[in-house]
């Protein structure tokens, strides 16, 4: 469907939701829009965003300050509904804020992918030490990789969250966050620099991990693997109850674990083997725009028309006239 239809989607599905749900954060109106409900209807955040800003501009949607937050309801939403749905869902939020909370959703992707380092035949480093095979309860002791790897380091006090390979290398980086990793995120530049800081491929493992992101980063040498959850370590598990239910952030895709699924546990152990060589040459053919874009010395439409010229093999500094325009370049 066309740019249009899924914009009239997006608010039809916005209004239609927050008049269920009464109040809602930002992060709520993307997983039941753009991750939930029949897939034609499913409209990513780089679409819902700018519909959402545009209905609250109009006054169709109501954006209140609360908590730290922005919240969002209908204007007609009575005032004590409105007060009370912020308030339920606002003392769950707080739960999912805390600091050893934060530090400890973090361990628990990093686990899952450790675990599954140590059943591949890749060599690794960073990890765990001591990681039992049992499910985790608690900080655990982190070795972060090396900073130097051969003649080759990174600036400032920067890690991938491990380093593996055999003959060829590559810098993993794990994401357990809400937020959809599109190109232009920080995230995203500062995994792009340490790869090219230390000539190696970046491998990307992350909750929601767009198209256009994919489009973008495979064709220079990246990997990429979209888990489709967020990973809660074992005794937050009354904490992720309250946060999937449908009546309070609604974030249905929390998966209390730190193991690897089949899926992961097949693309460390086989399919990264496998396309390390490919995507070590395509890396070094398309280094030089991630390092200029990485810095922020390179837009993201100049940076993303350059990635499509040169892999289609045409004069990377402009497009024929009778050649369409490339949807993604502009996609910010």
């Amino acid at each position: 469907m066309d740019r249009d239809e899924r914009e009239r989607i997006a608010a039809k599905r916005l209004l239609s939701v927050l008049g269920r749900h009464g109040a809602a954060i930002a992060r709520t109106l993307e997983q039941k829009i753009s991750d939930a409900g029949p897939f034609n209807q499913r409209i990513d955040p780089h679409i819902l965003i700018p519909v959402r800003n545009d209905l609250v501009k109009m006054d169709l949607i109501r954006k209140i300050r609360a908590h730290g937050r922005d919240w969002f309801a209908l204007p007609d939403t009575p005032p004590q509904i409105l007060h009370d749905r912020i308030e339920e869902q606002a003392q769950v939020l707080h739960l999912a804020t805390d600091n050893r909370f934060m530090h400890r959703l973090g361990d628990a992707l990093e686990i899952a992918v450790f675990r599954a380092l140590r059943s591949s035949g890749l060599n690794s480093l960073g990890g765990f030490r001591g990681l039992a095979d049992a499910p985790t309860t608690g900080p655990q002791k982190k070795e972060e990789p090396p900073s130097i790897f051969g003649a080759k380091e990174l600036s400032g006090n920067r890690r991938f969250d491990f380093l593996v390979g055999t003959k060829l290398w590559a810098g993993i980086e794990c994401k357990n966050i809400r937020e959809w990793l599109y190109p232009d995120r920080p995230e995203i530049k500062q995994m792009l620099l340490k790869a090219v800081e230390l000539d190696i491929p970046p491998i990307l493992i992350g909750r929601r991990i767009p198209f256009v992101t994919r489009r973008l980063l495979q064709p220079a040498g990246g990997l990429v693997w979209e888990i489709r959850s967020q990973l809660y370590p074992t005794e937050y598990g009354n904490i992720a109850a309250q946060i999937s239910h449908k009546d309070s952030l609604g974030f249905f895709d929390i998966r209390v674990t730190d193991y690897p699924d089949e899926k992961l546990l097949d693309f460390i152990t086989r399919i990264i083997p496998a396309e390390l060589p490919e995507a070590t040459d395509r890396f070094q053919q398309f280094k030089d725009l991630l390092d200029p874009y990485a810095r922020g010395r390179m837009p993201y439409h100049v940076f993303a028309a350059k990635i499509r010229r040169r892999e289609n093999g045409t004069d990377e500094d402009r497009d024929d006239h009778d050649q369409p325009e490339n949807p993604y370049d502009h996609l910010f």
